[in-house]
């Protein structure tokens, strides 16, 4: 016999009122995050606990196995480095509470992941994407206000040095990485009228810019020149005329960029003289090497001493909490990579960054590539995740509670069975 074996979704509708309340504060309070006696805190990581509680209490908790093993094996061996392969090979004491005060940041990265993980299984990453970035929207609309009307209430809490608007964030560069994943909601969300659209993008582009980020400016650029004309390239429903215009237009545009590069620079410089926070941006068409080791930023030094401290254990890494003090030691620099990818081989080691960046490129391949997969919810997590992705290369987001959600929400996707997929009995 047949029977048609039917996976019904839960929906997230369904649970209790109570938990569908913190899940929406908690999409609204990704969009914050500060410092608070040296650690970095949002109160959505509040909110993210209960939702944990509240899944393992009411056993429905699903643990995927792989993440879950990937994890345990990267936190013994970033403790034993730590603790045992740094002082006796490296002659570094490292400070133990700073040992552990960084594994916490590691375990919550972890705890994101895993409610992401059982949030989509409750169909609920629609209503956290949905309301993080109606957040996000709130504040485009603010830093367009402030900016024009030159209003300086709360100057201090969402302007860093009163020039670079910060939203509710500790870092404008990280600010203008969530900003974009917020225009990455809206462009693909197909629930909205055209008009709305673009006024919310224009609001998100602004926010972007007037919070002078280079690395943001940067991103965006690619997300918009990259990402999104390959991806209809490699999308089968757009049209072959739709294709061939698209490919026009790319070839137009390199055509014409010294124009537009003499334009742009013109433009920035007029912009600038209102918006001192558009002198940041405008360095990188002008002078994209200063722009990297210029303006306080200083990446080409904090990335050439990452490369050497790779060089010191590039298979097991140094571990956590030893970043700062082994930098400072032995080259007399006192910070971190301002790079992800870097900063994670340093501190893991080689072969299990290769490894988890492996993986989180095959779930971005699988969404690109794979009709089936290619759900609307799915692309915008995976466009998302992209702007961490090249927002790393000049920014630490190893800890970034939303990449960690949403990569965790995506894999649950990815993996989950088919509706509709027929059983033989």
């Amino acid at each position: 016999m047949r029977y048609e074996c039917v996976q019904i979704k839960p929906q997230c509708d369904d649970i209790s009122k109570f938990t569908n309340l913190i899940i929406v504060f908690m999409a609204l309070l990704l969009n914050q995050t500060n410092y608070f006696f040296g650690i970095n805190f949002s109160f959505a990581d509040l909110i993210c606990i209960i939702l944990l509680l509240k899944i393992l209490i009411s056993k429905k908790a699903l643990i995927p196995v792989a993440p879950t093993l990937f994890f345990l094996l990267t936190s013994i061996l970033v403790i034993f480095t730590a603790v045992f392969y740094v002082p006796n090979k490296l002659e570094f004491s490292p400070n133990l509470i700073e040992v552990m005060s960084n594994y916490i940041k590691l375990f919550a990265t972890f705890i994101y992941f895993i409610v992401g993980n059982n949030l989509a299984r409750l169909n609920c990453t629609r209503k956290i994407i949905k309301w993080f970035s109606i957040g996000a929207l709130i504040l485009g609309v603010i830093a367009f206000v402030f900016t024009v009307f030159k209003i300086k209430l709360f100057s201090n809490l969402l302007y860093d040095s009163g020039i670079r608007f910060k939203g509710l964030m500790g870092d404008p560069n990280y600010f203008s990485i969530l900003q974009i994943c917020a225009i990455a909601y809206f462009i693909n969300i197909n629930n909205i009228k055209s008009s709305l659209r673009y006024v919310f993008i224009f609001f998100l582009l602004i926010s972007i810019l007037v919070s002078g980020s280079k690395t943001g400016v940067i991103t965006l650029i690619m997300y918009f020149l990259v990402l999104k004309p390959i991806d209809n390239l490699f999308n089968i429903k757009i049209k072959y005329k739709t294709i061939i215009l698209s490919i026009f237009i790319i070839i137009f545009l390199i055509l014409i960029i010294p124009y537009l590069s003499y334009k742009i620079d013109r433009m920035l410089i007029y912009a600038s003289e209102r918006i001192p926070a558009l002198n940041r941006i405008s360095v990188i068409f002008t002078d994209f090497n200063t722009a990297v080791s210029g303006s306080g930023s200083g990446r080409d030094l904090t990335w050439s001493i990452a490369l050497k401290m790779i060089e010191l254990s590039p298979l097991i890494g140094i571990g956590v909490g030893t970043y700062t003090g082994l930098s400072n030691q032995y080259w007399n620099v006192n910070t971190v990579a301002h790079n992800t990818y870097l900063q994670l081989s340093v501190e893991w080691g080689l072969p299990l960054v290769m490894i988890f960046f492996f993986y989180v490129f095959i779930i971005i391949g699988k969404v690109s590539f794979i009709q089936d997969k290619r759900t609307e919810q799915n692309i915008i997590l995976r466009d998302m995740i992209f702007a961490f992705l090249i927002g790393s290369l000049a920014i630490s987001l190893n800890n970034a509670r939303m990449f960690w959600m949403f990569l965790g929400a995506l894999v649950y996707e990815i993996n989950s069975v088919s509706i509709g997929e027929n059983e033989k009995v």
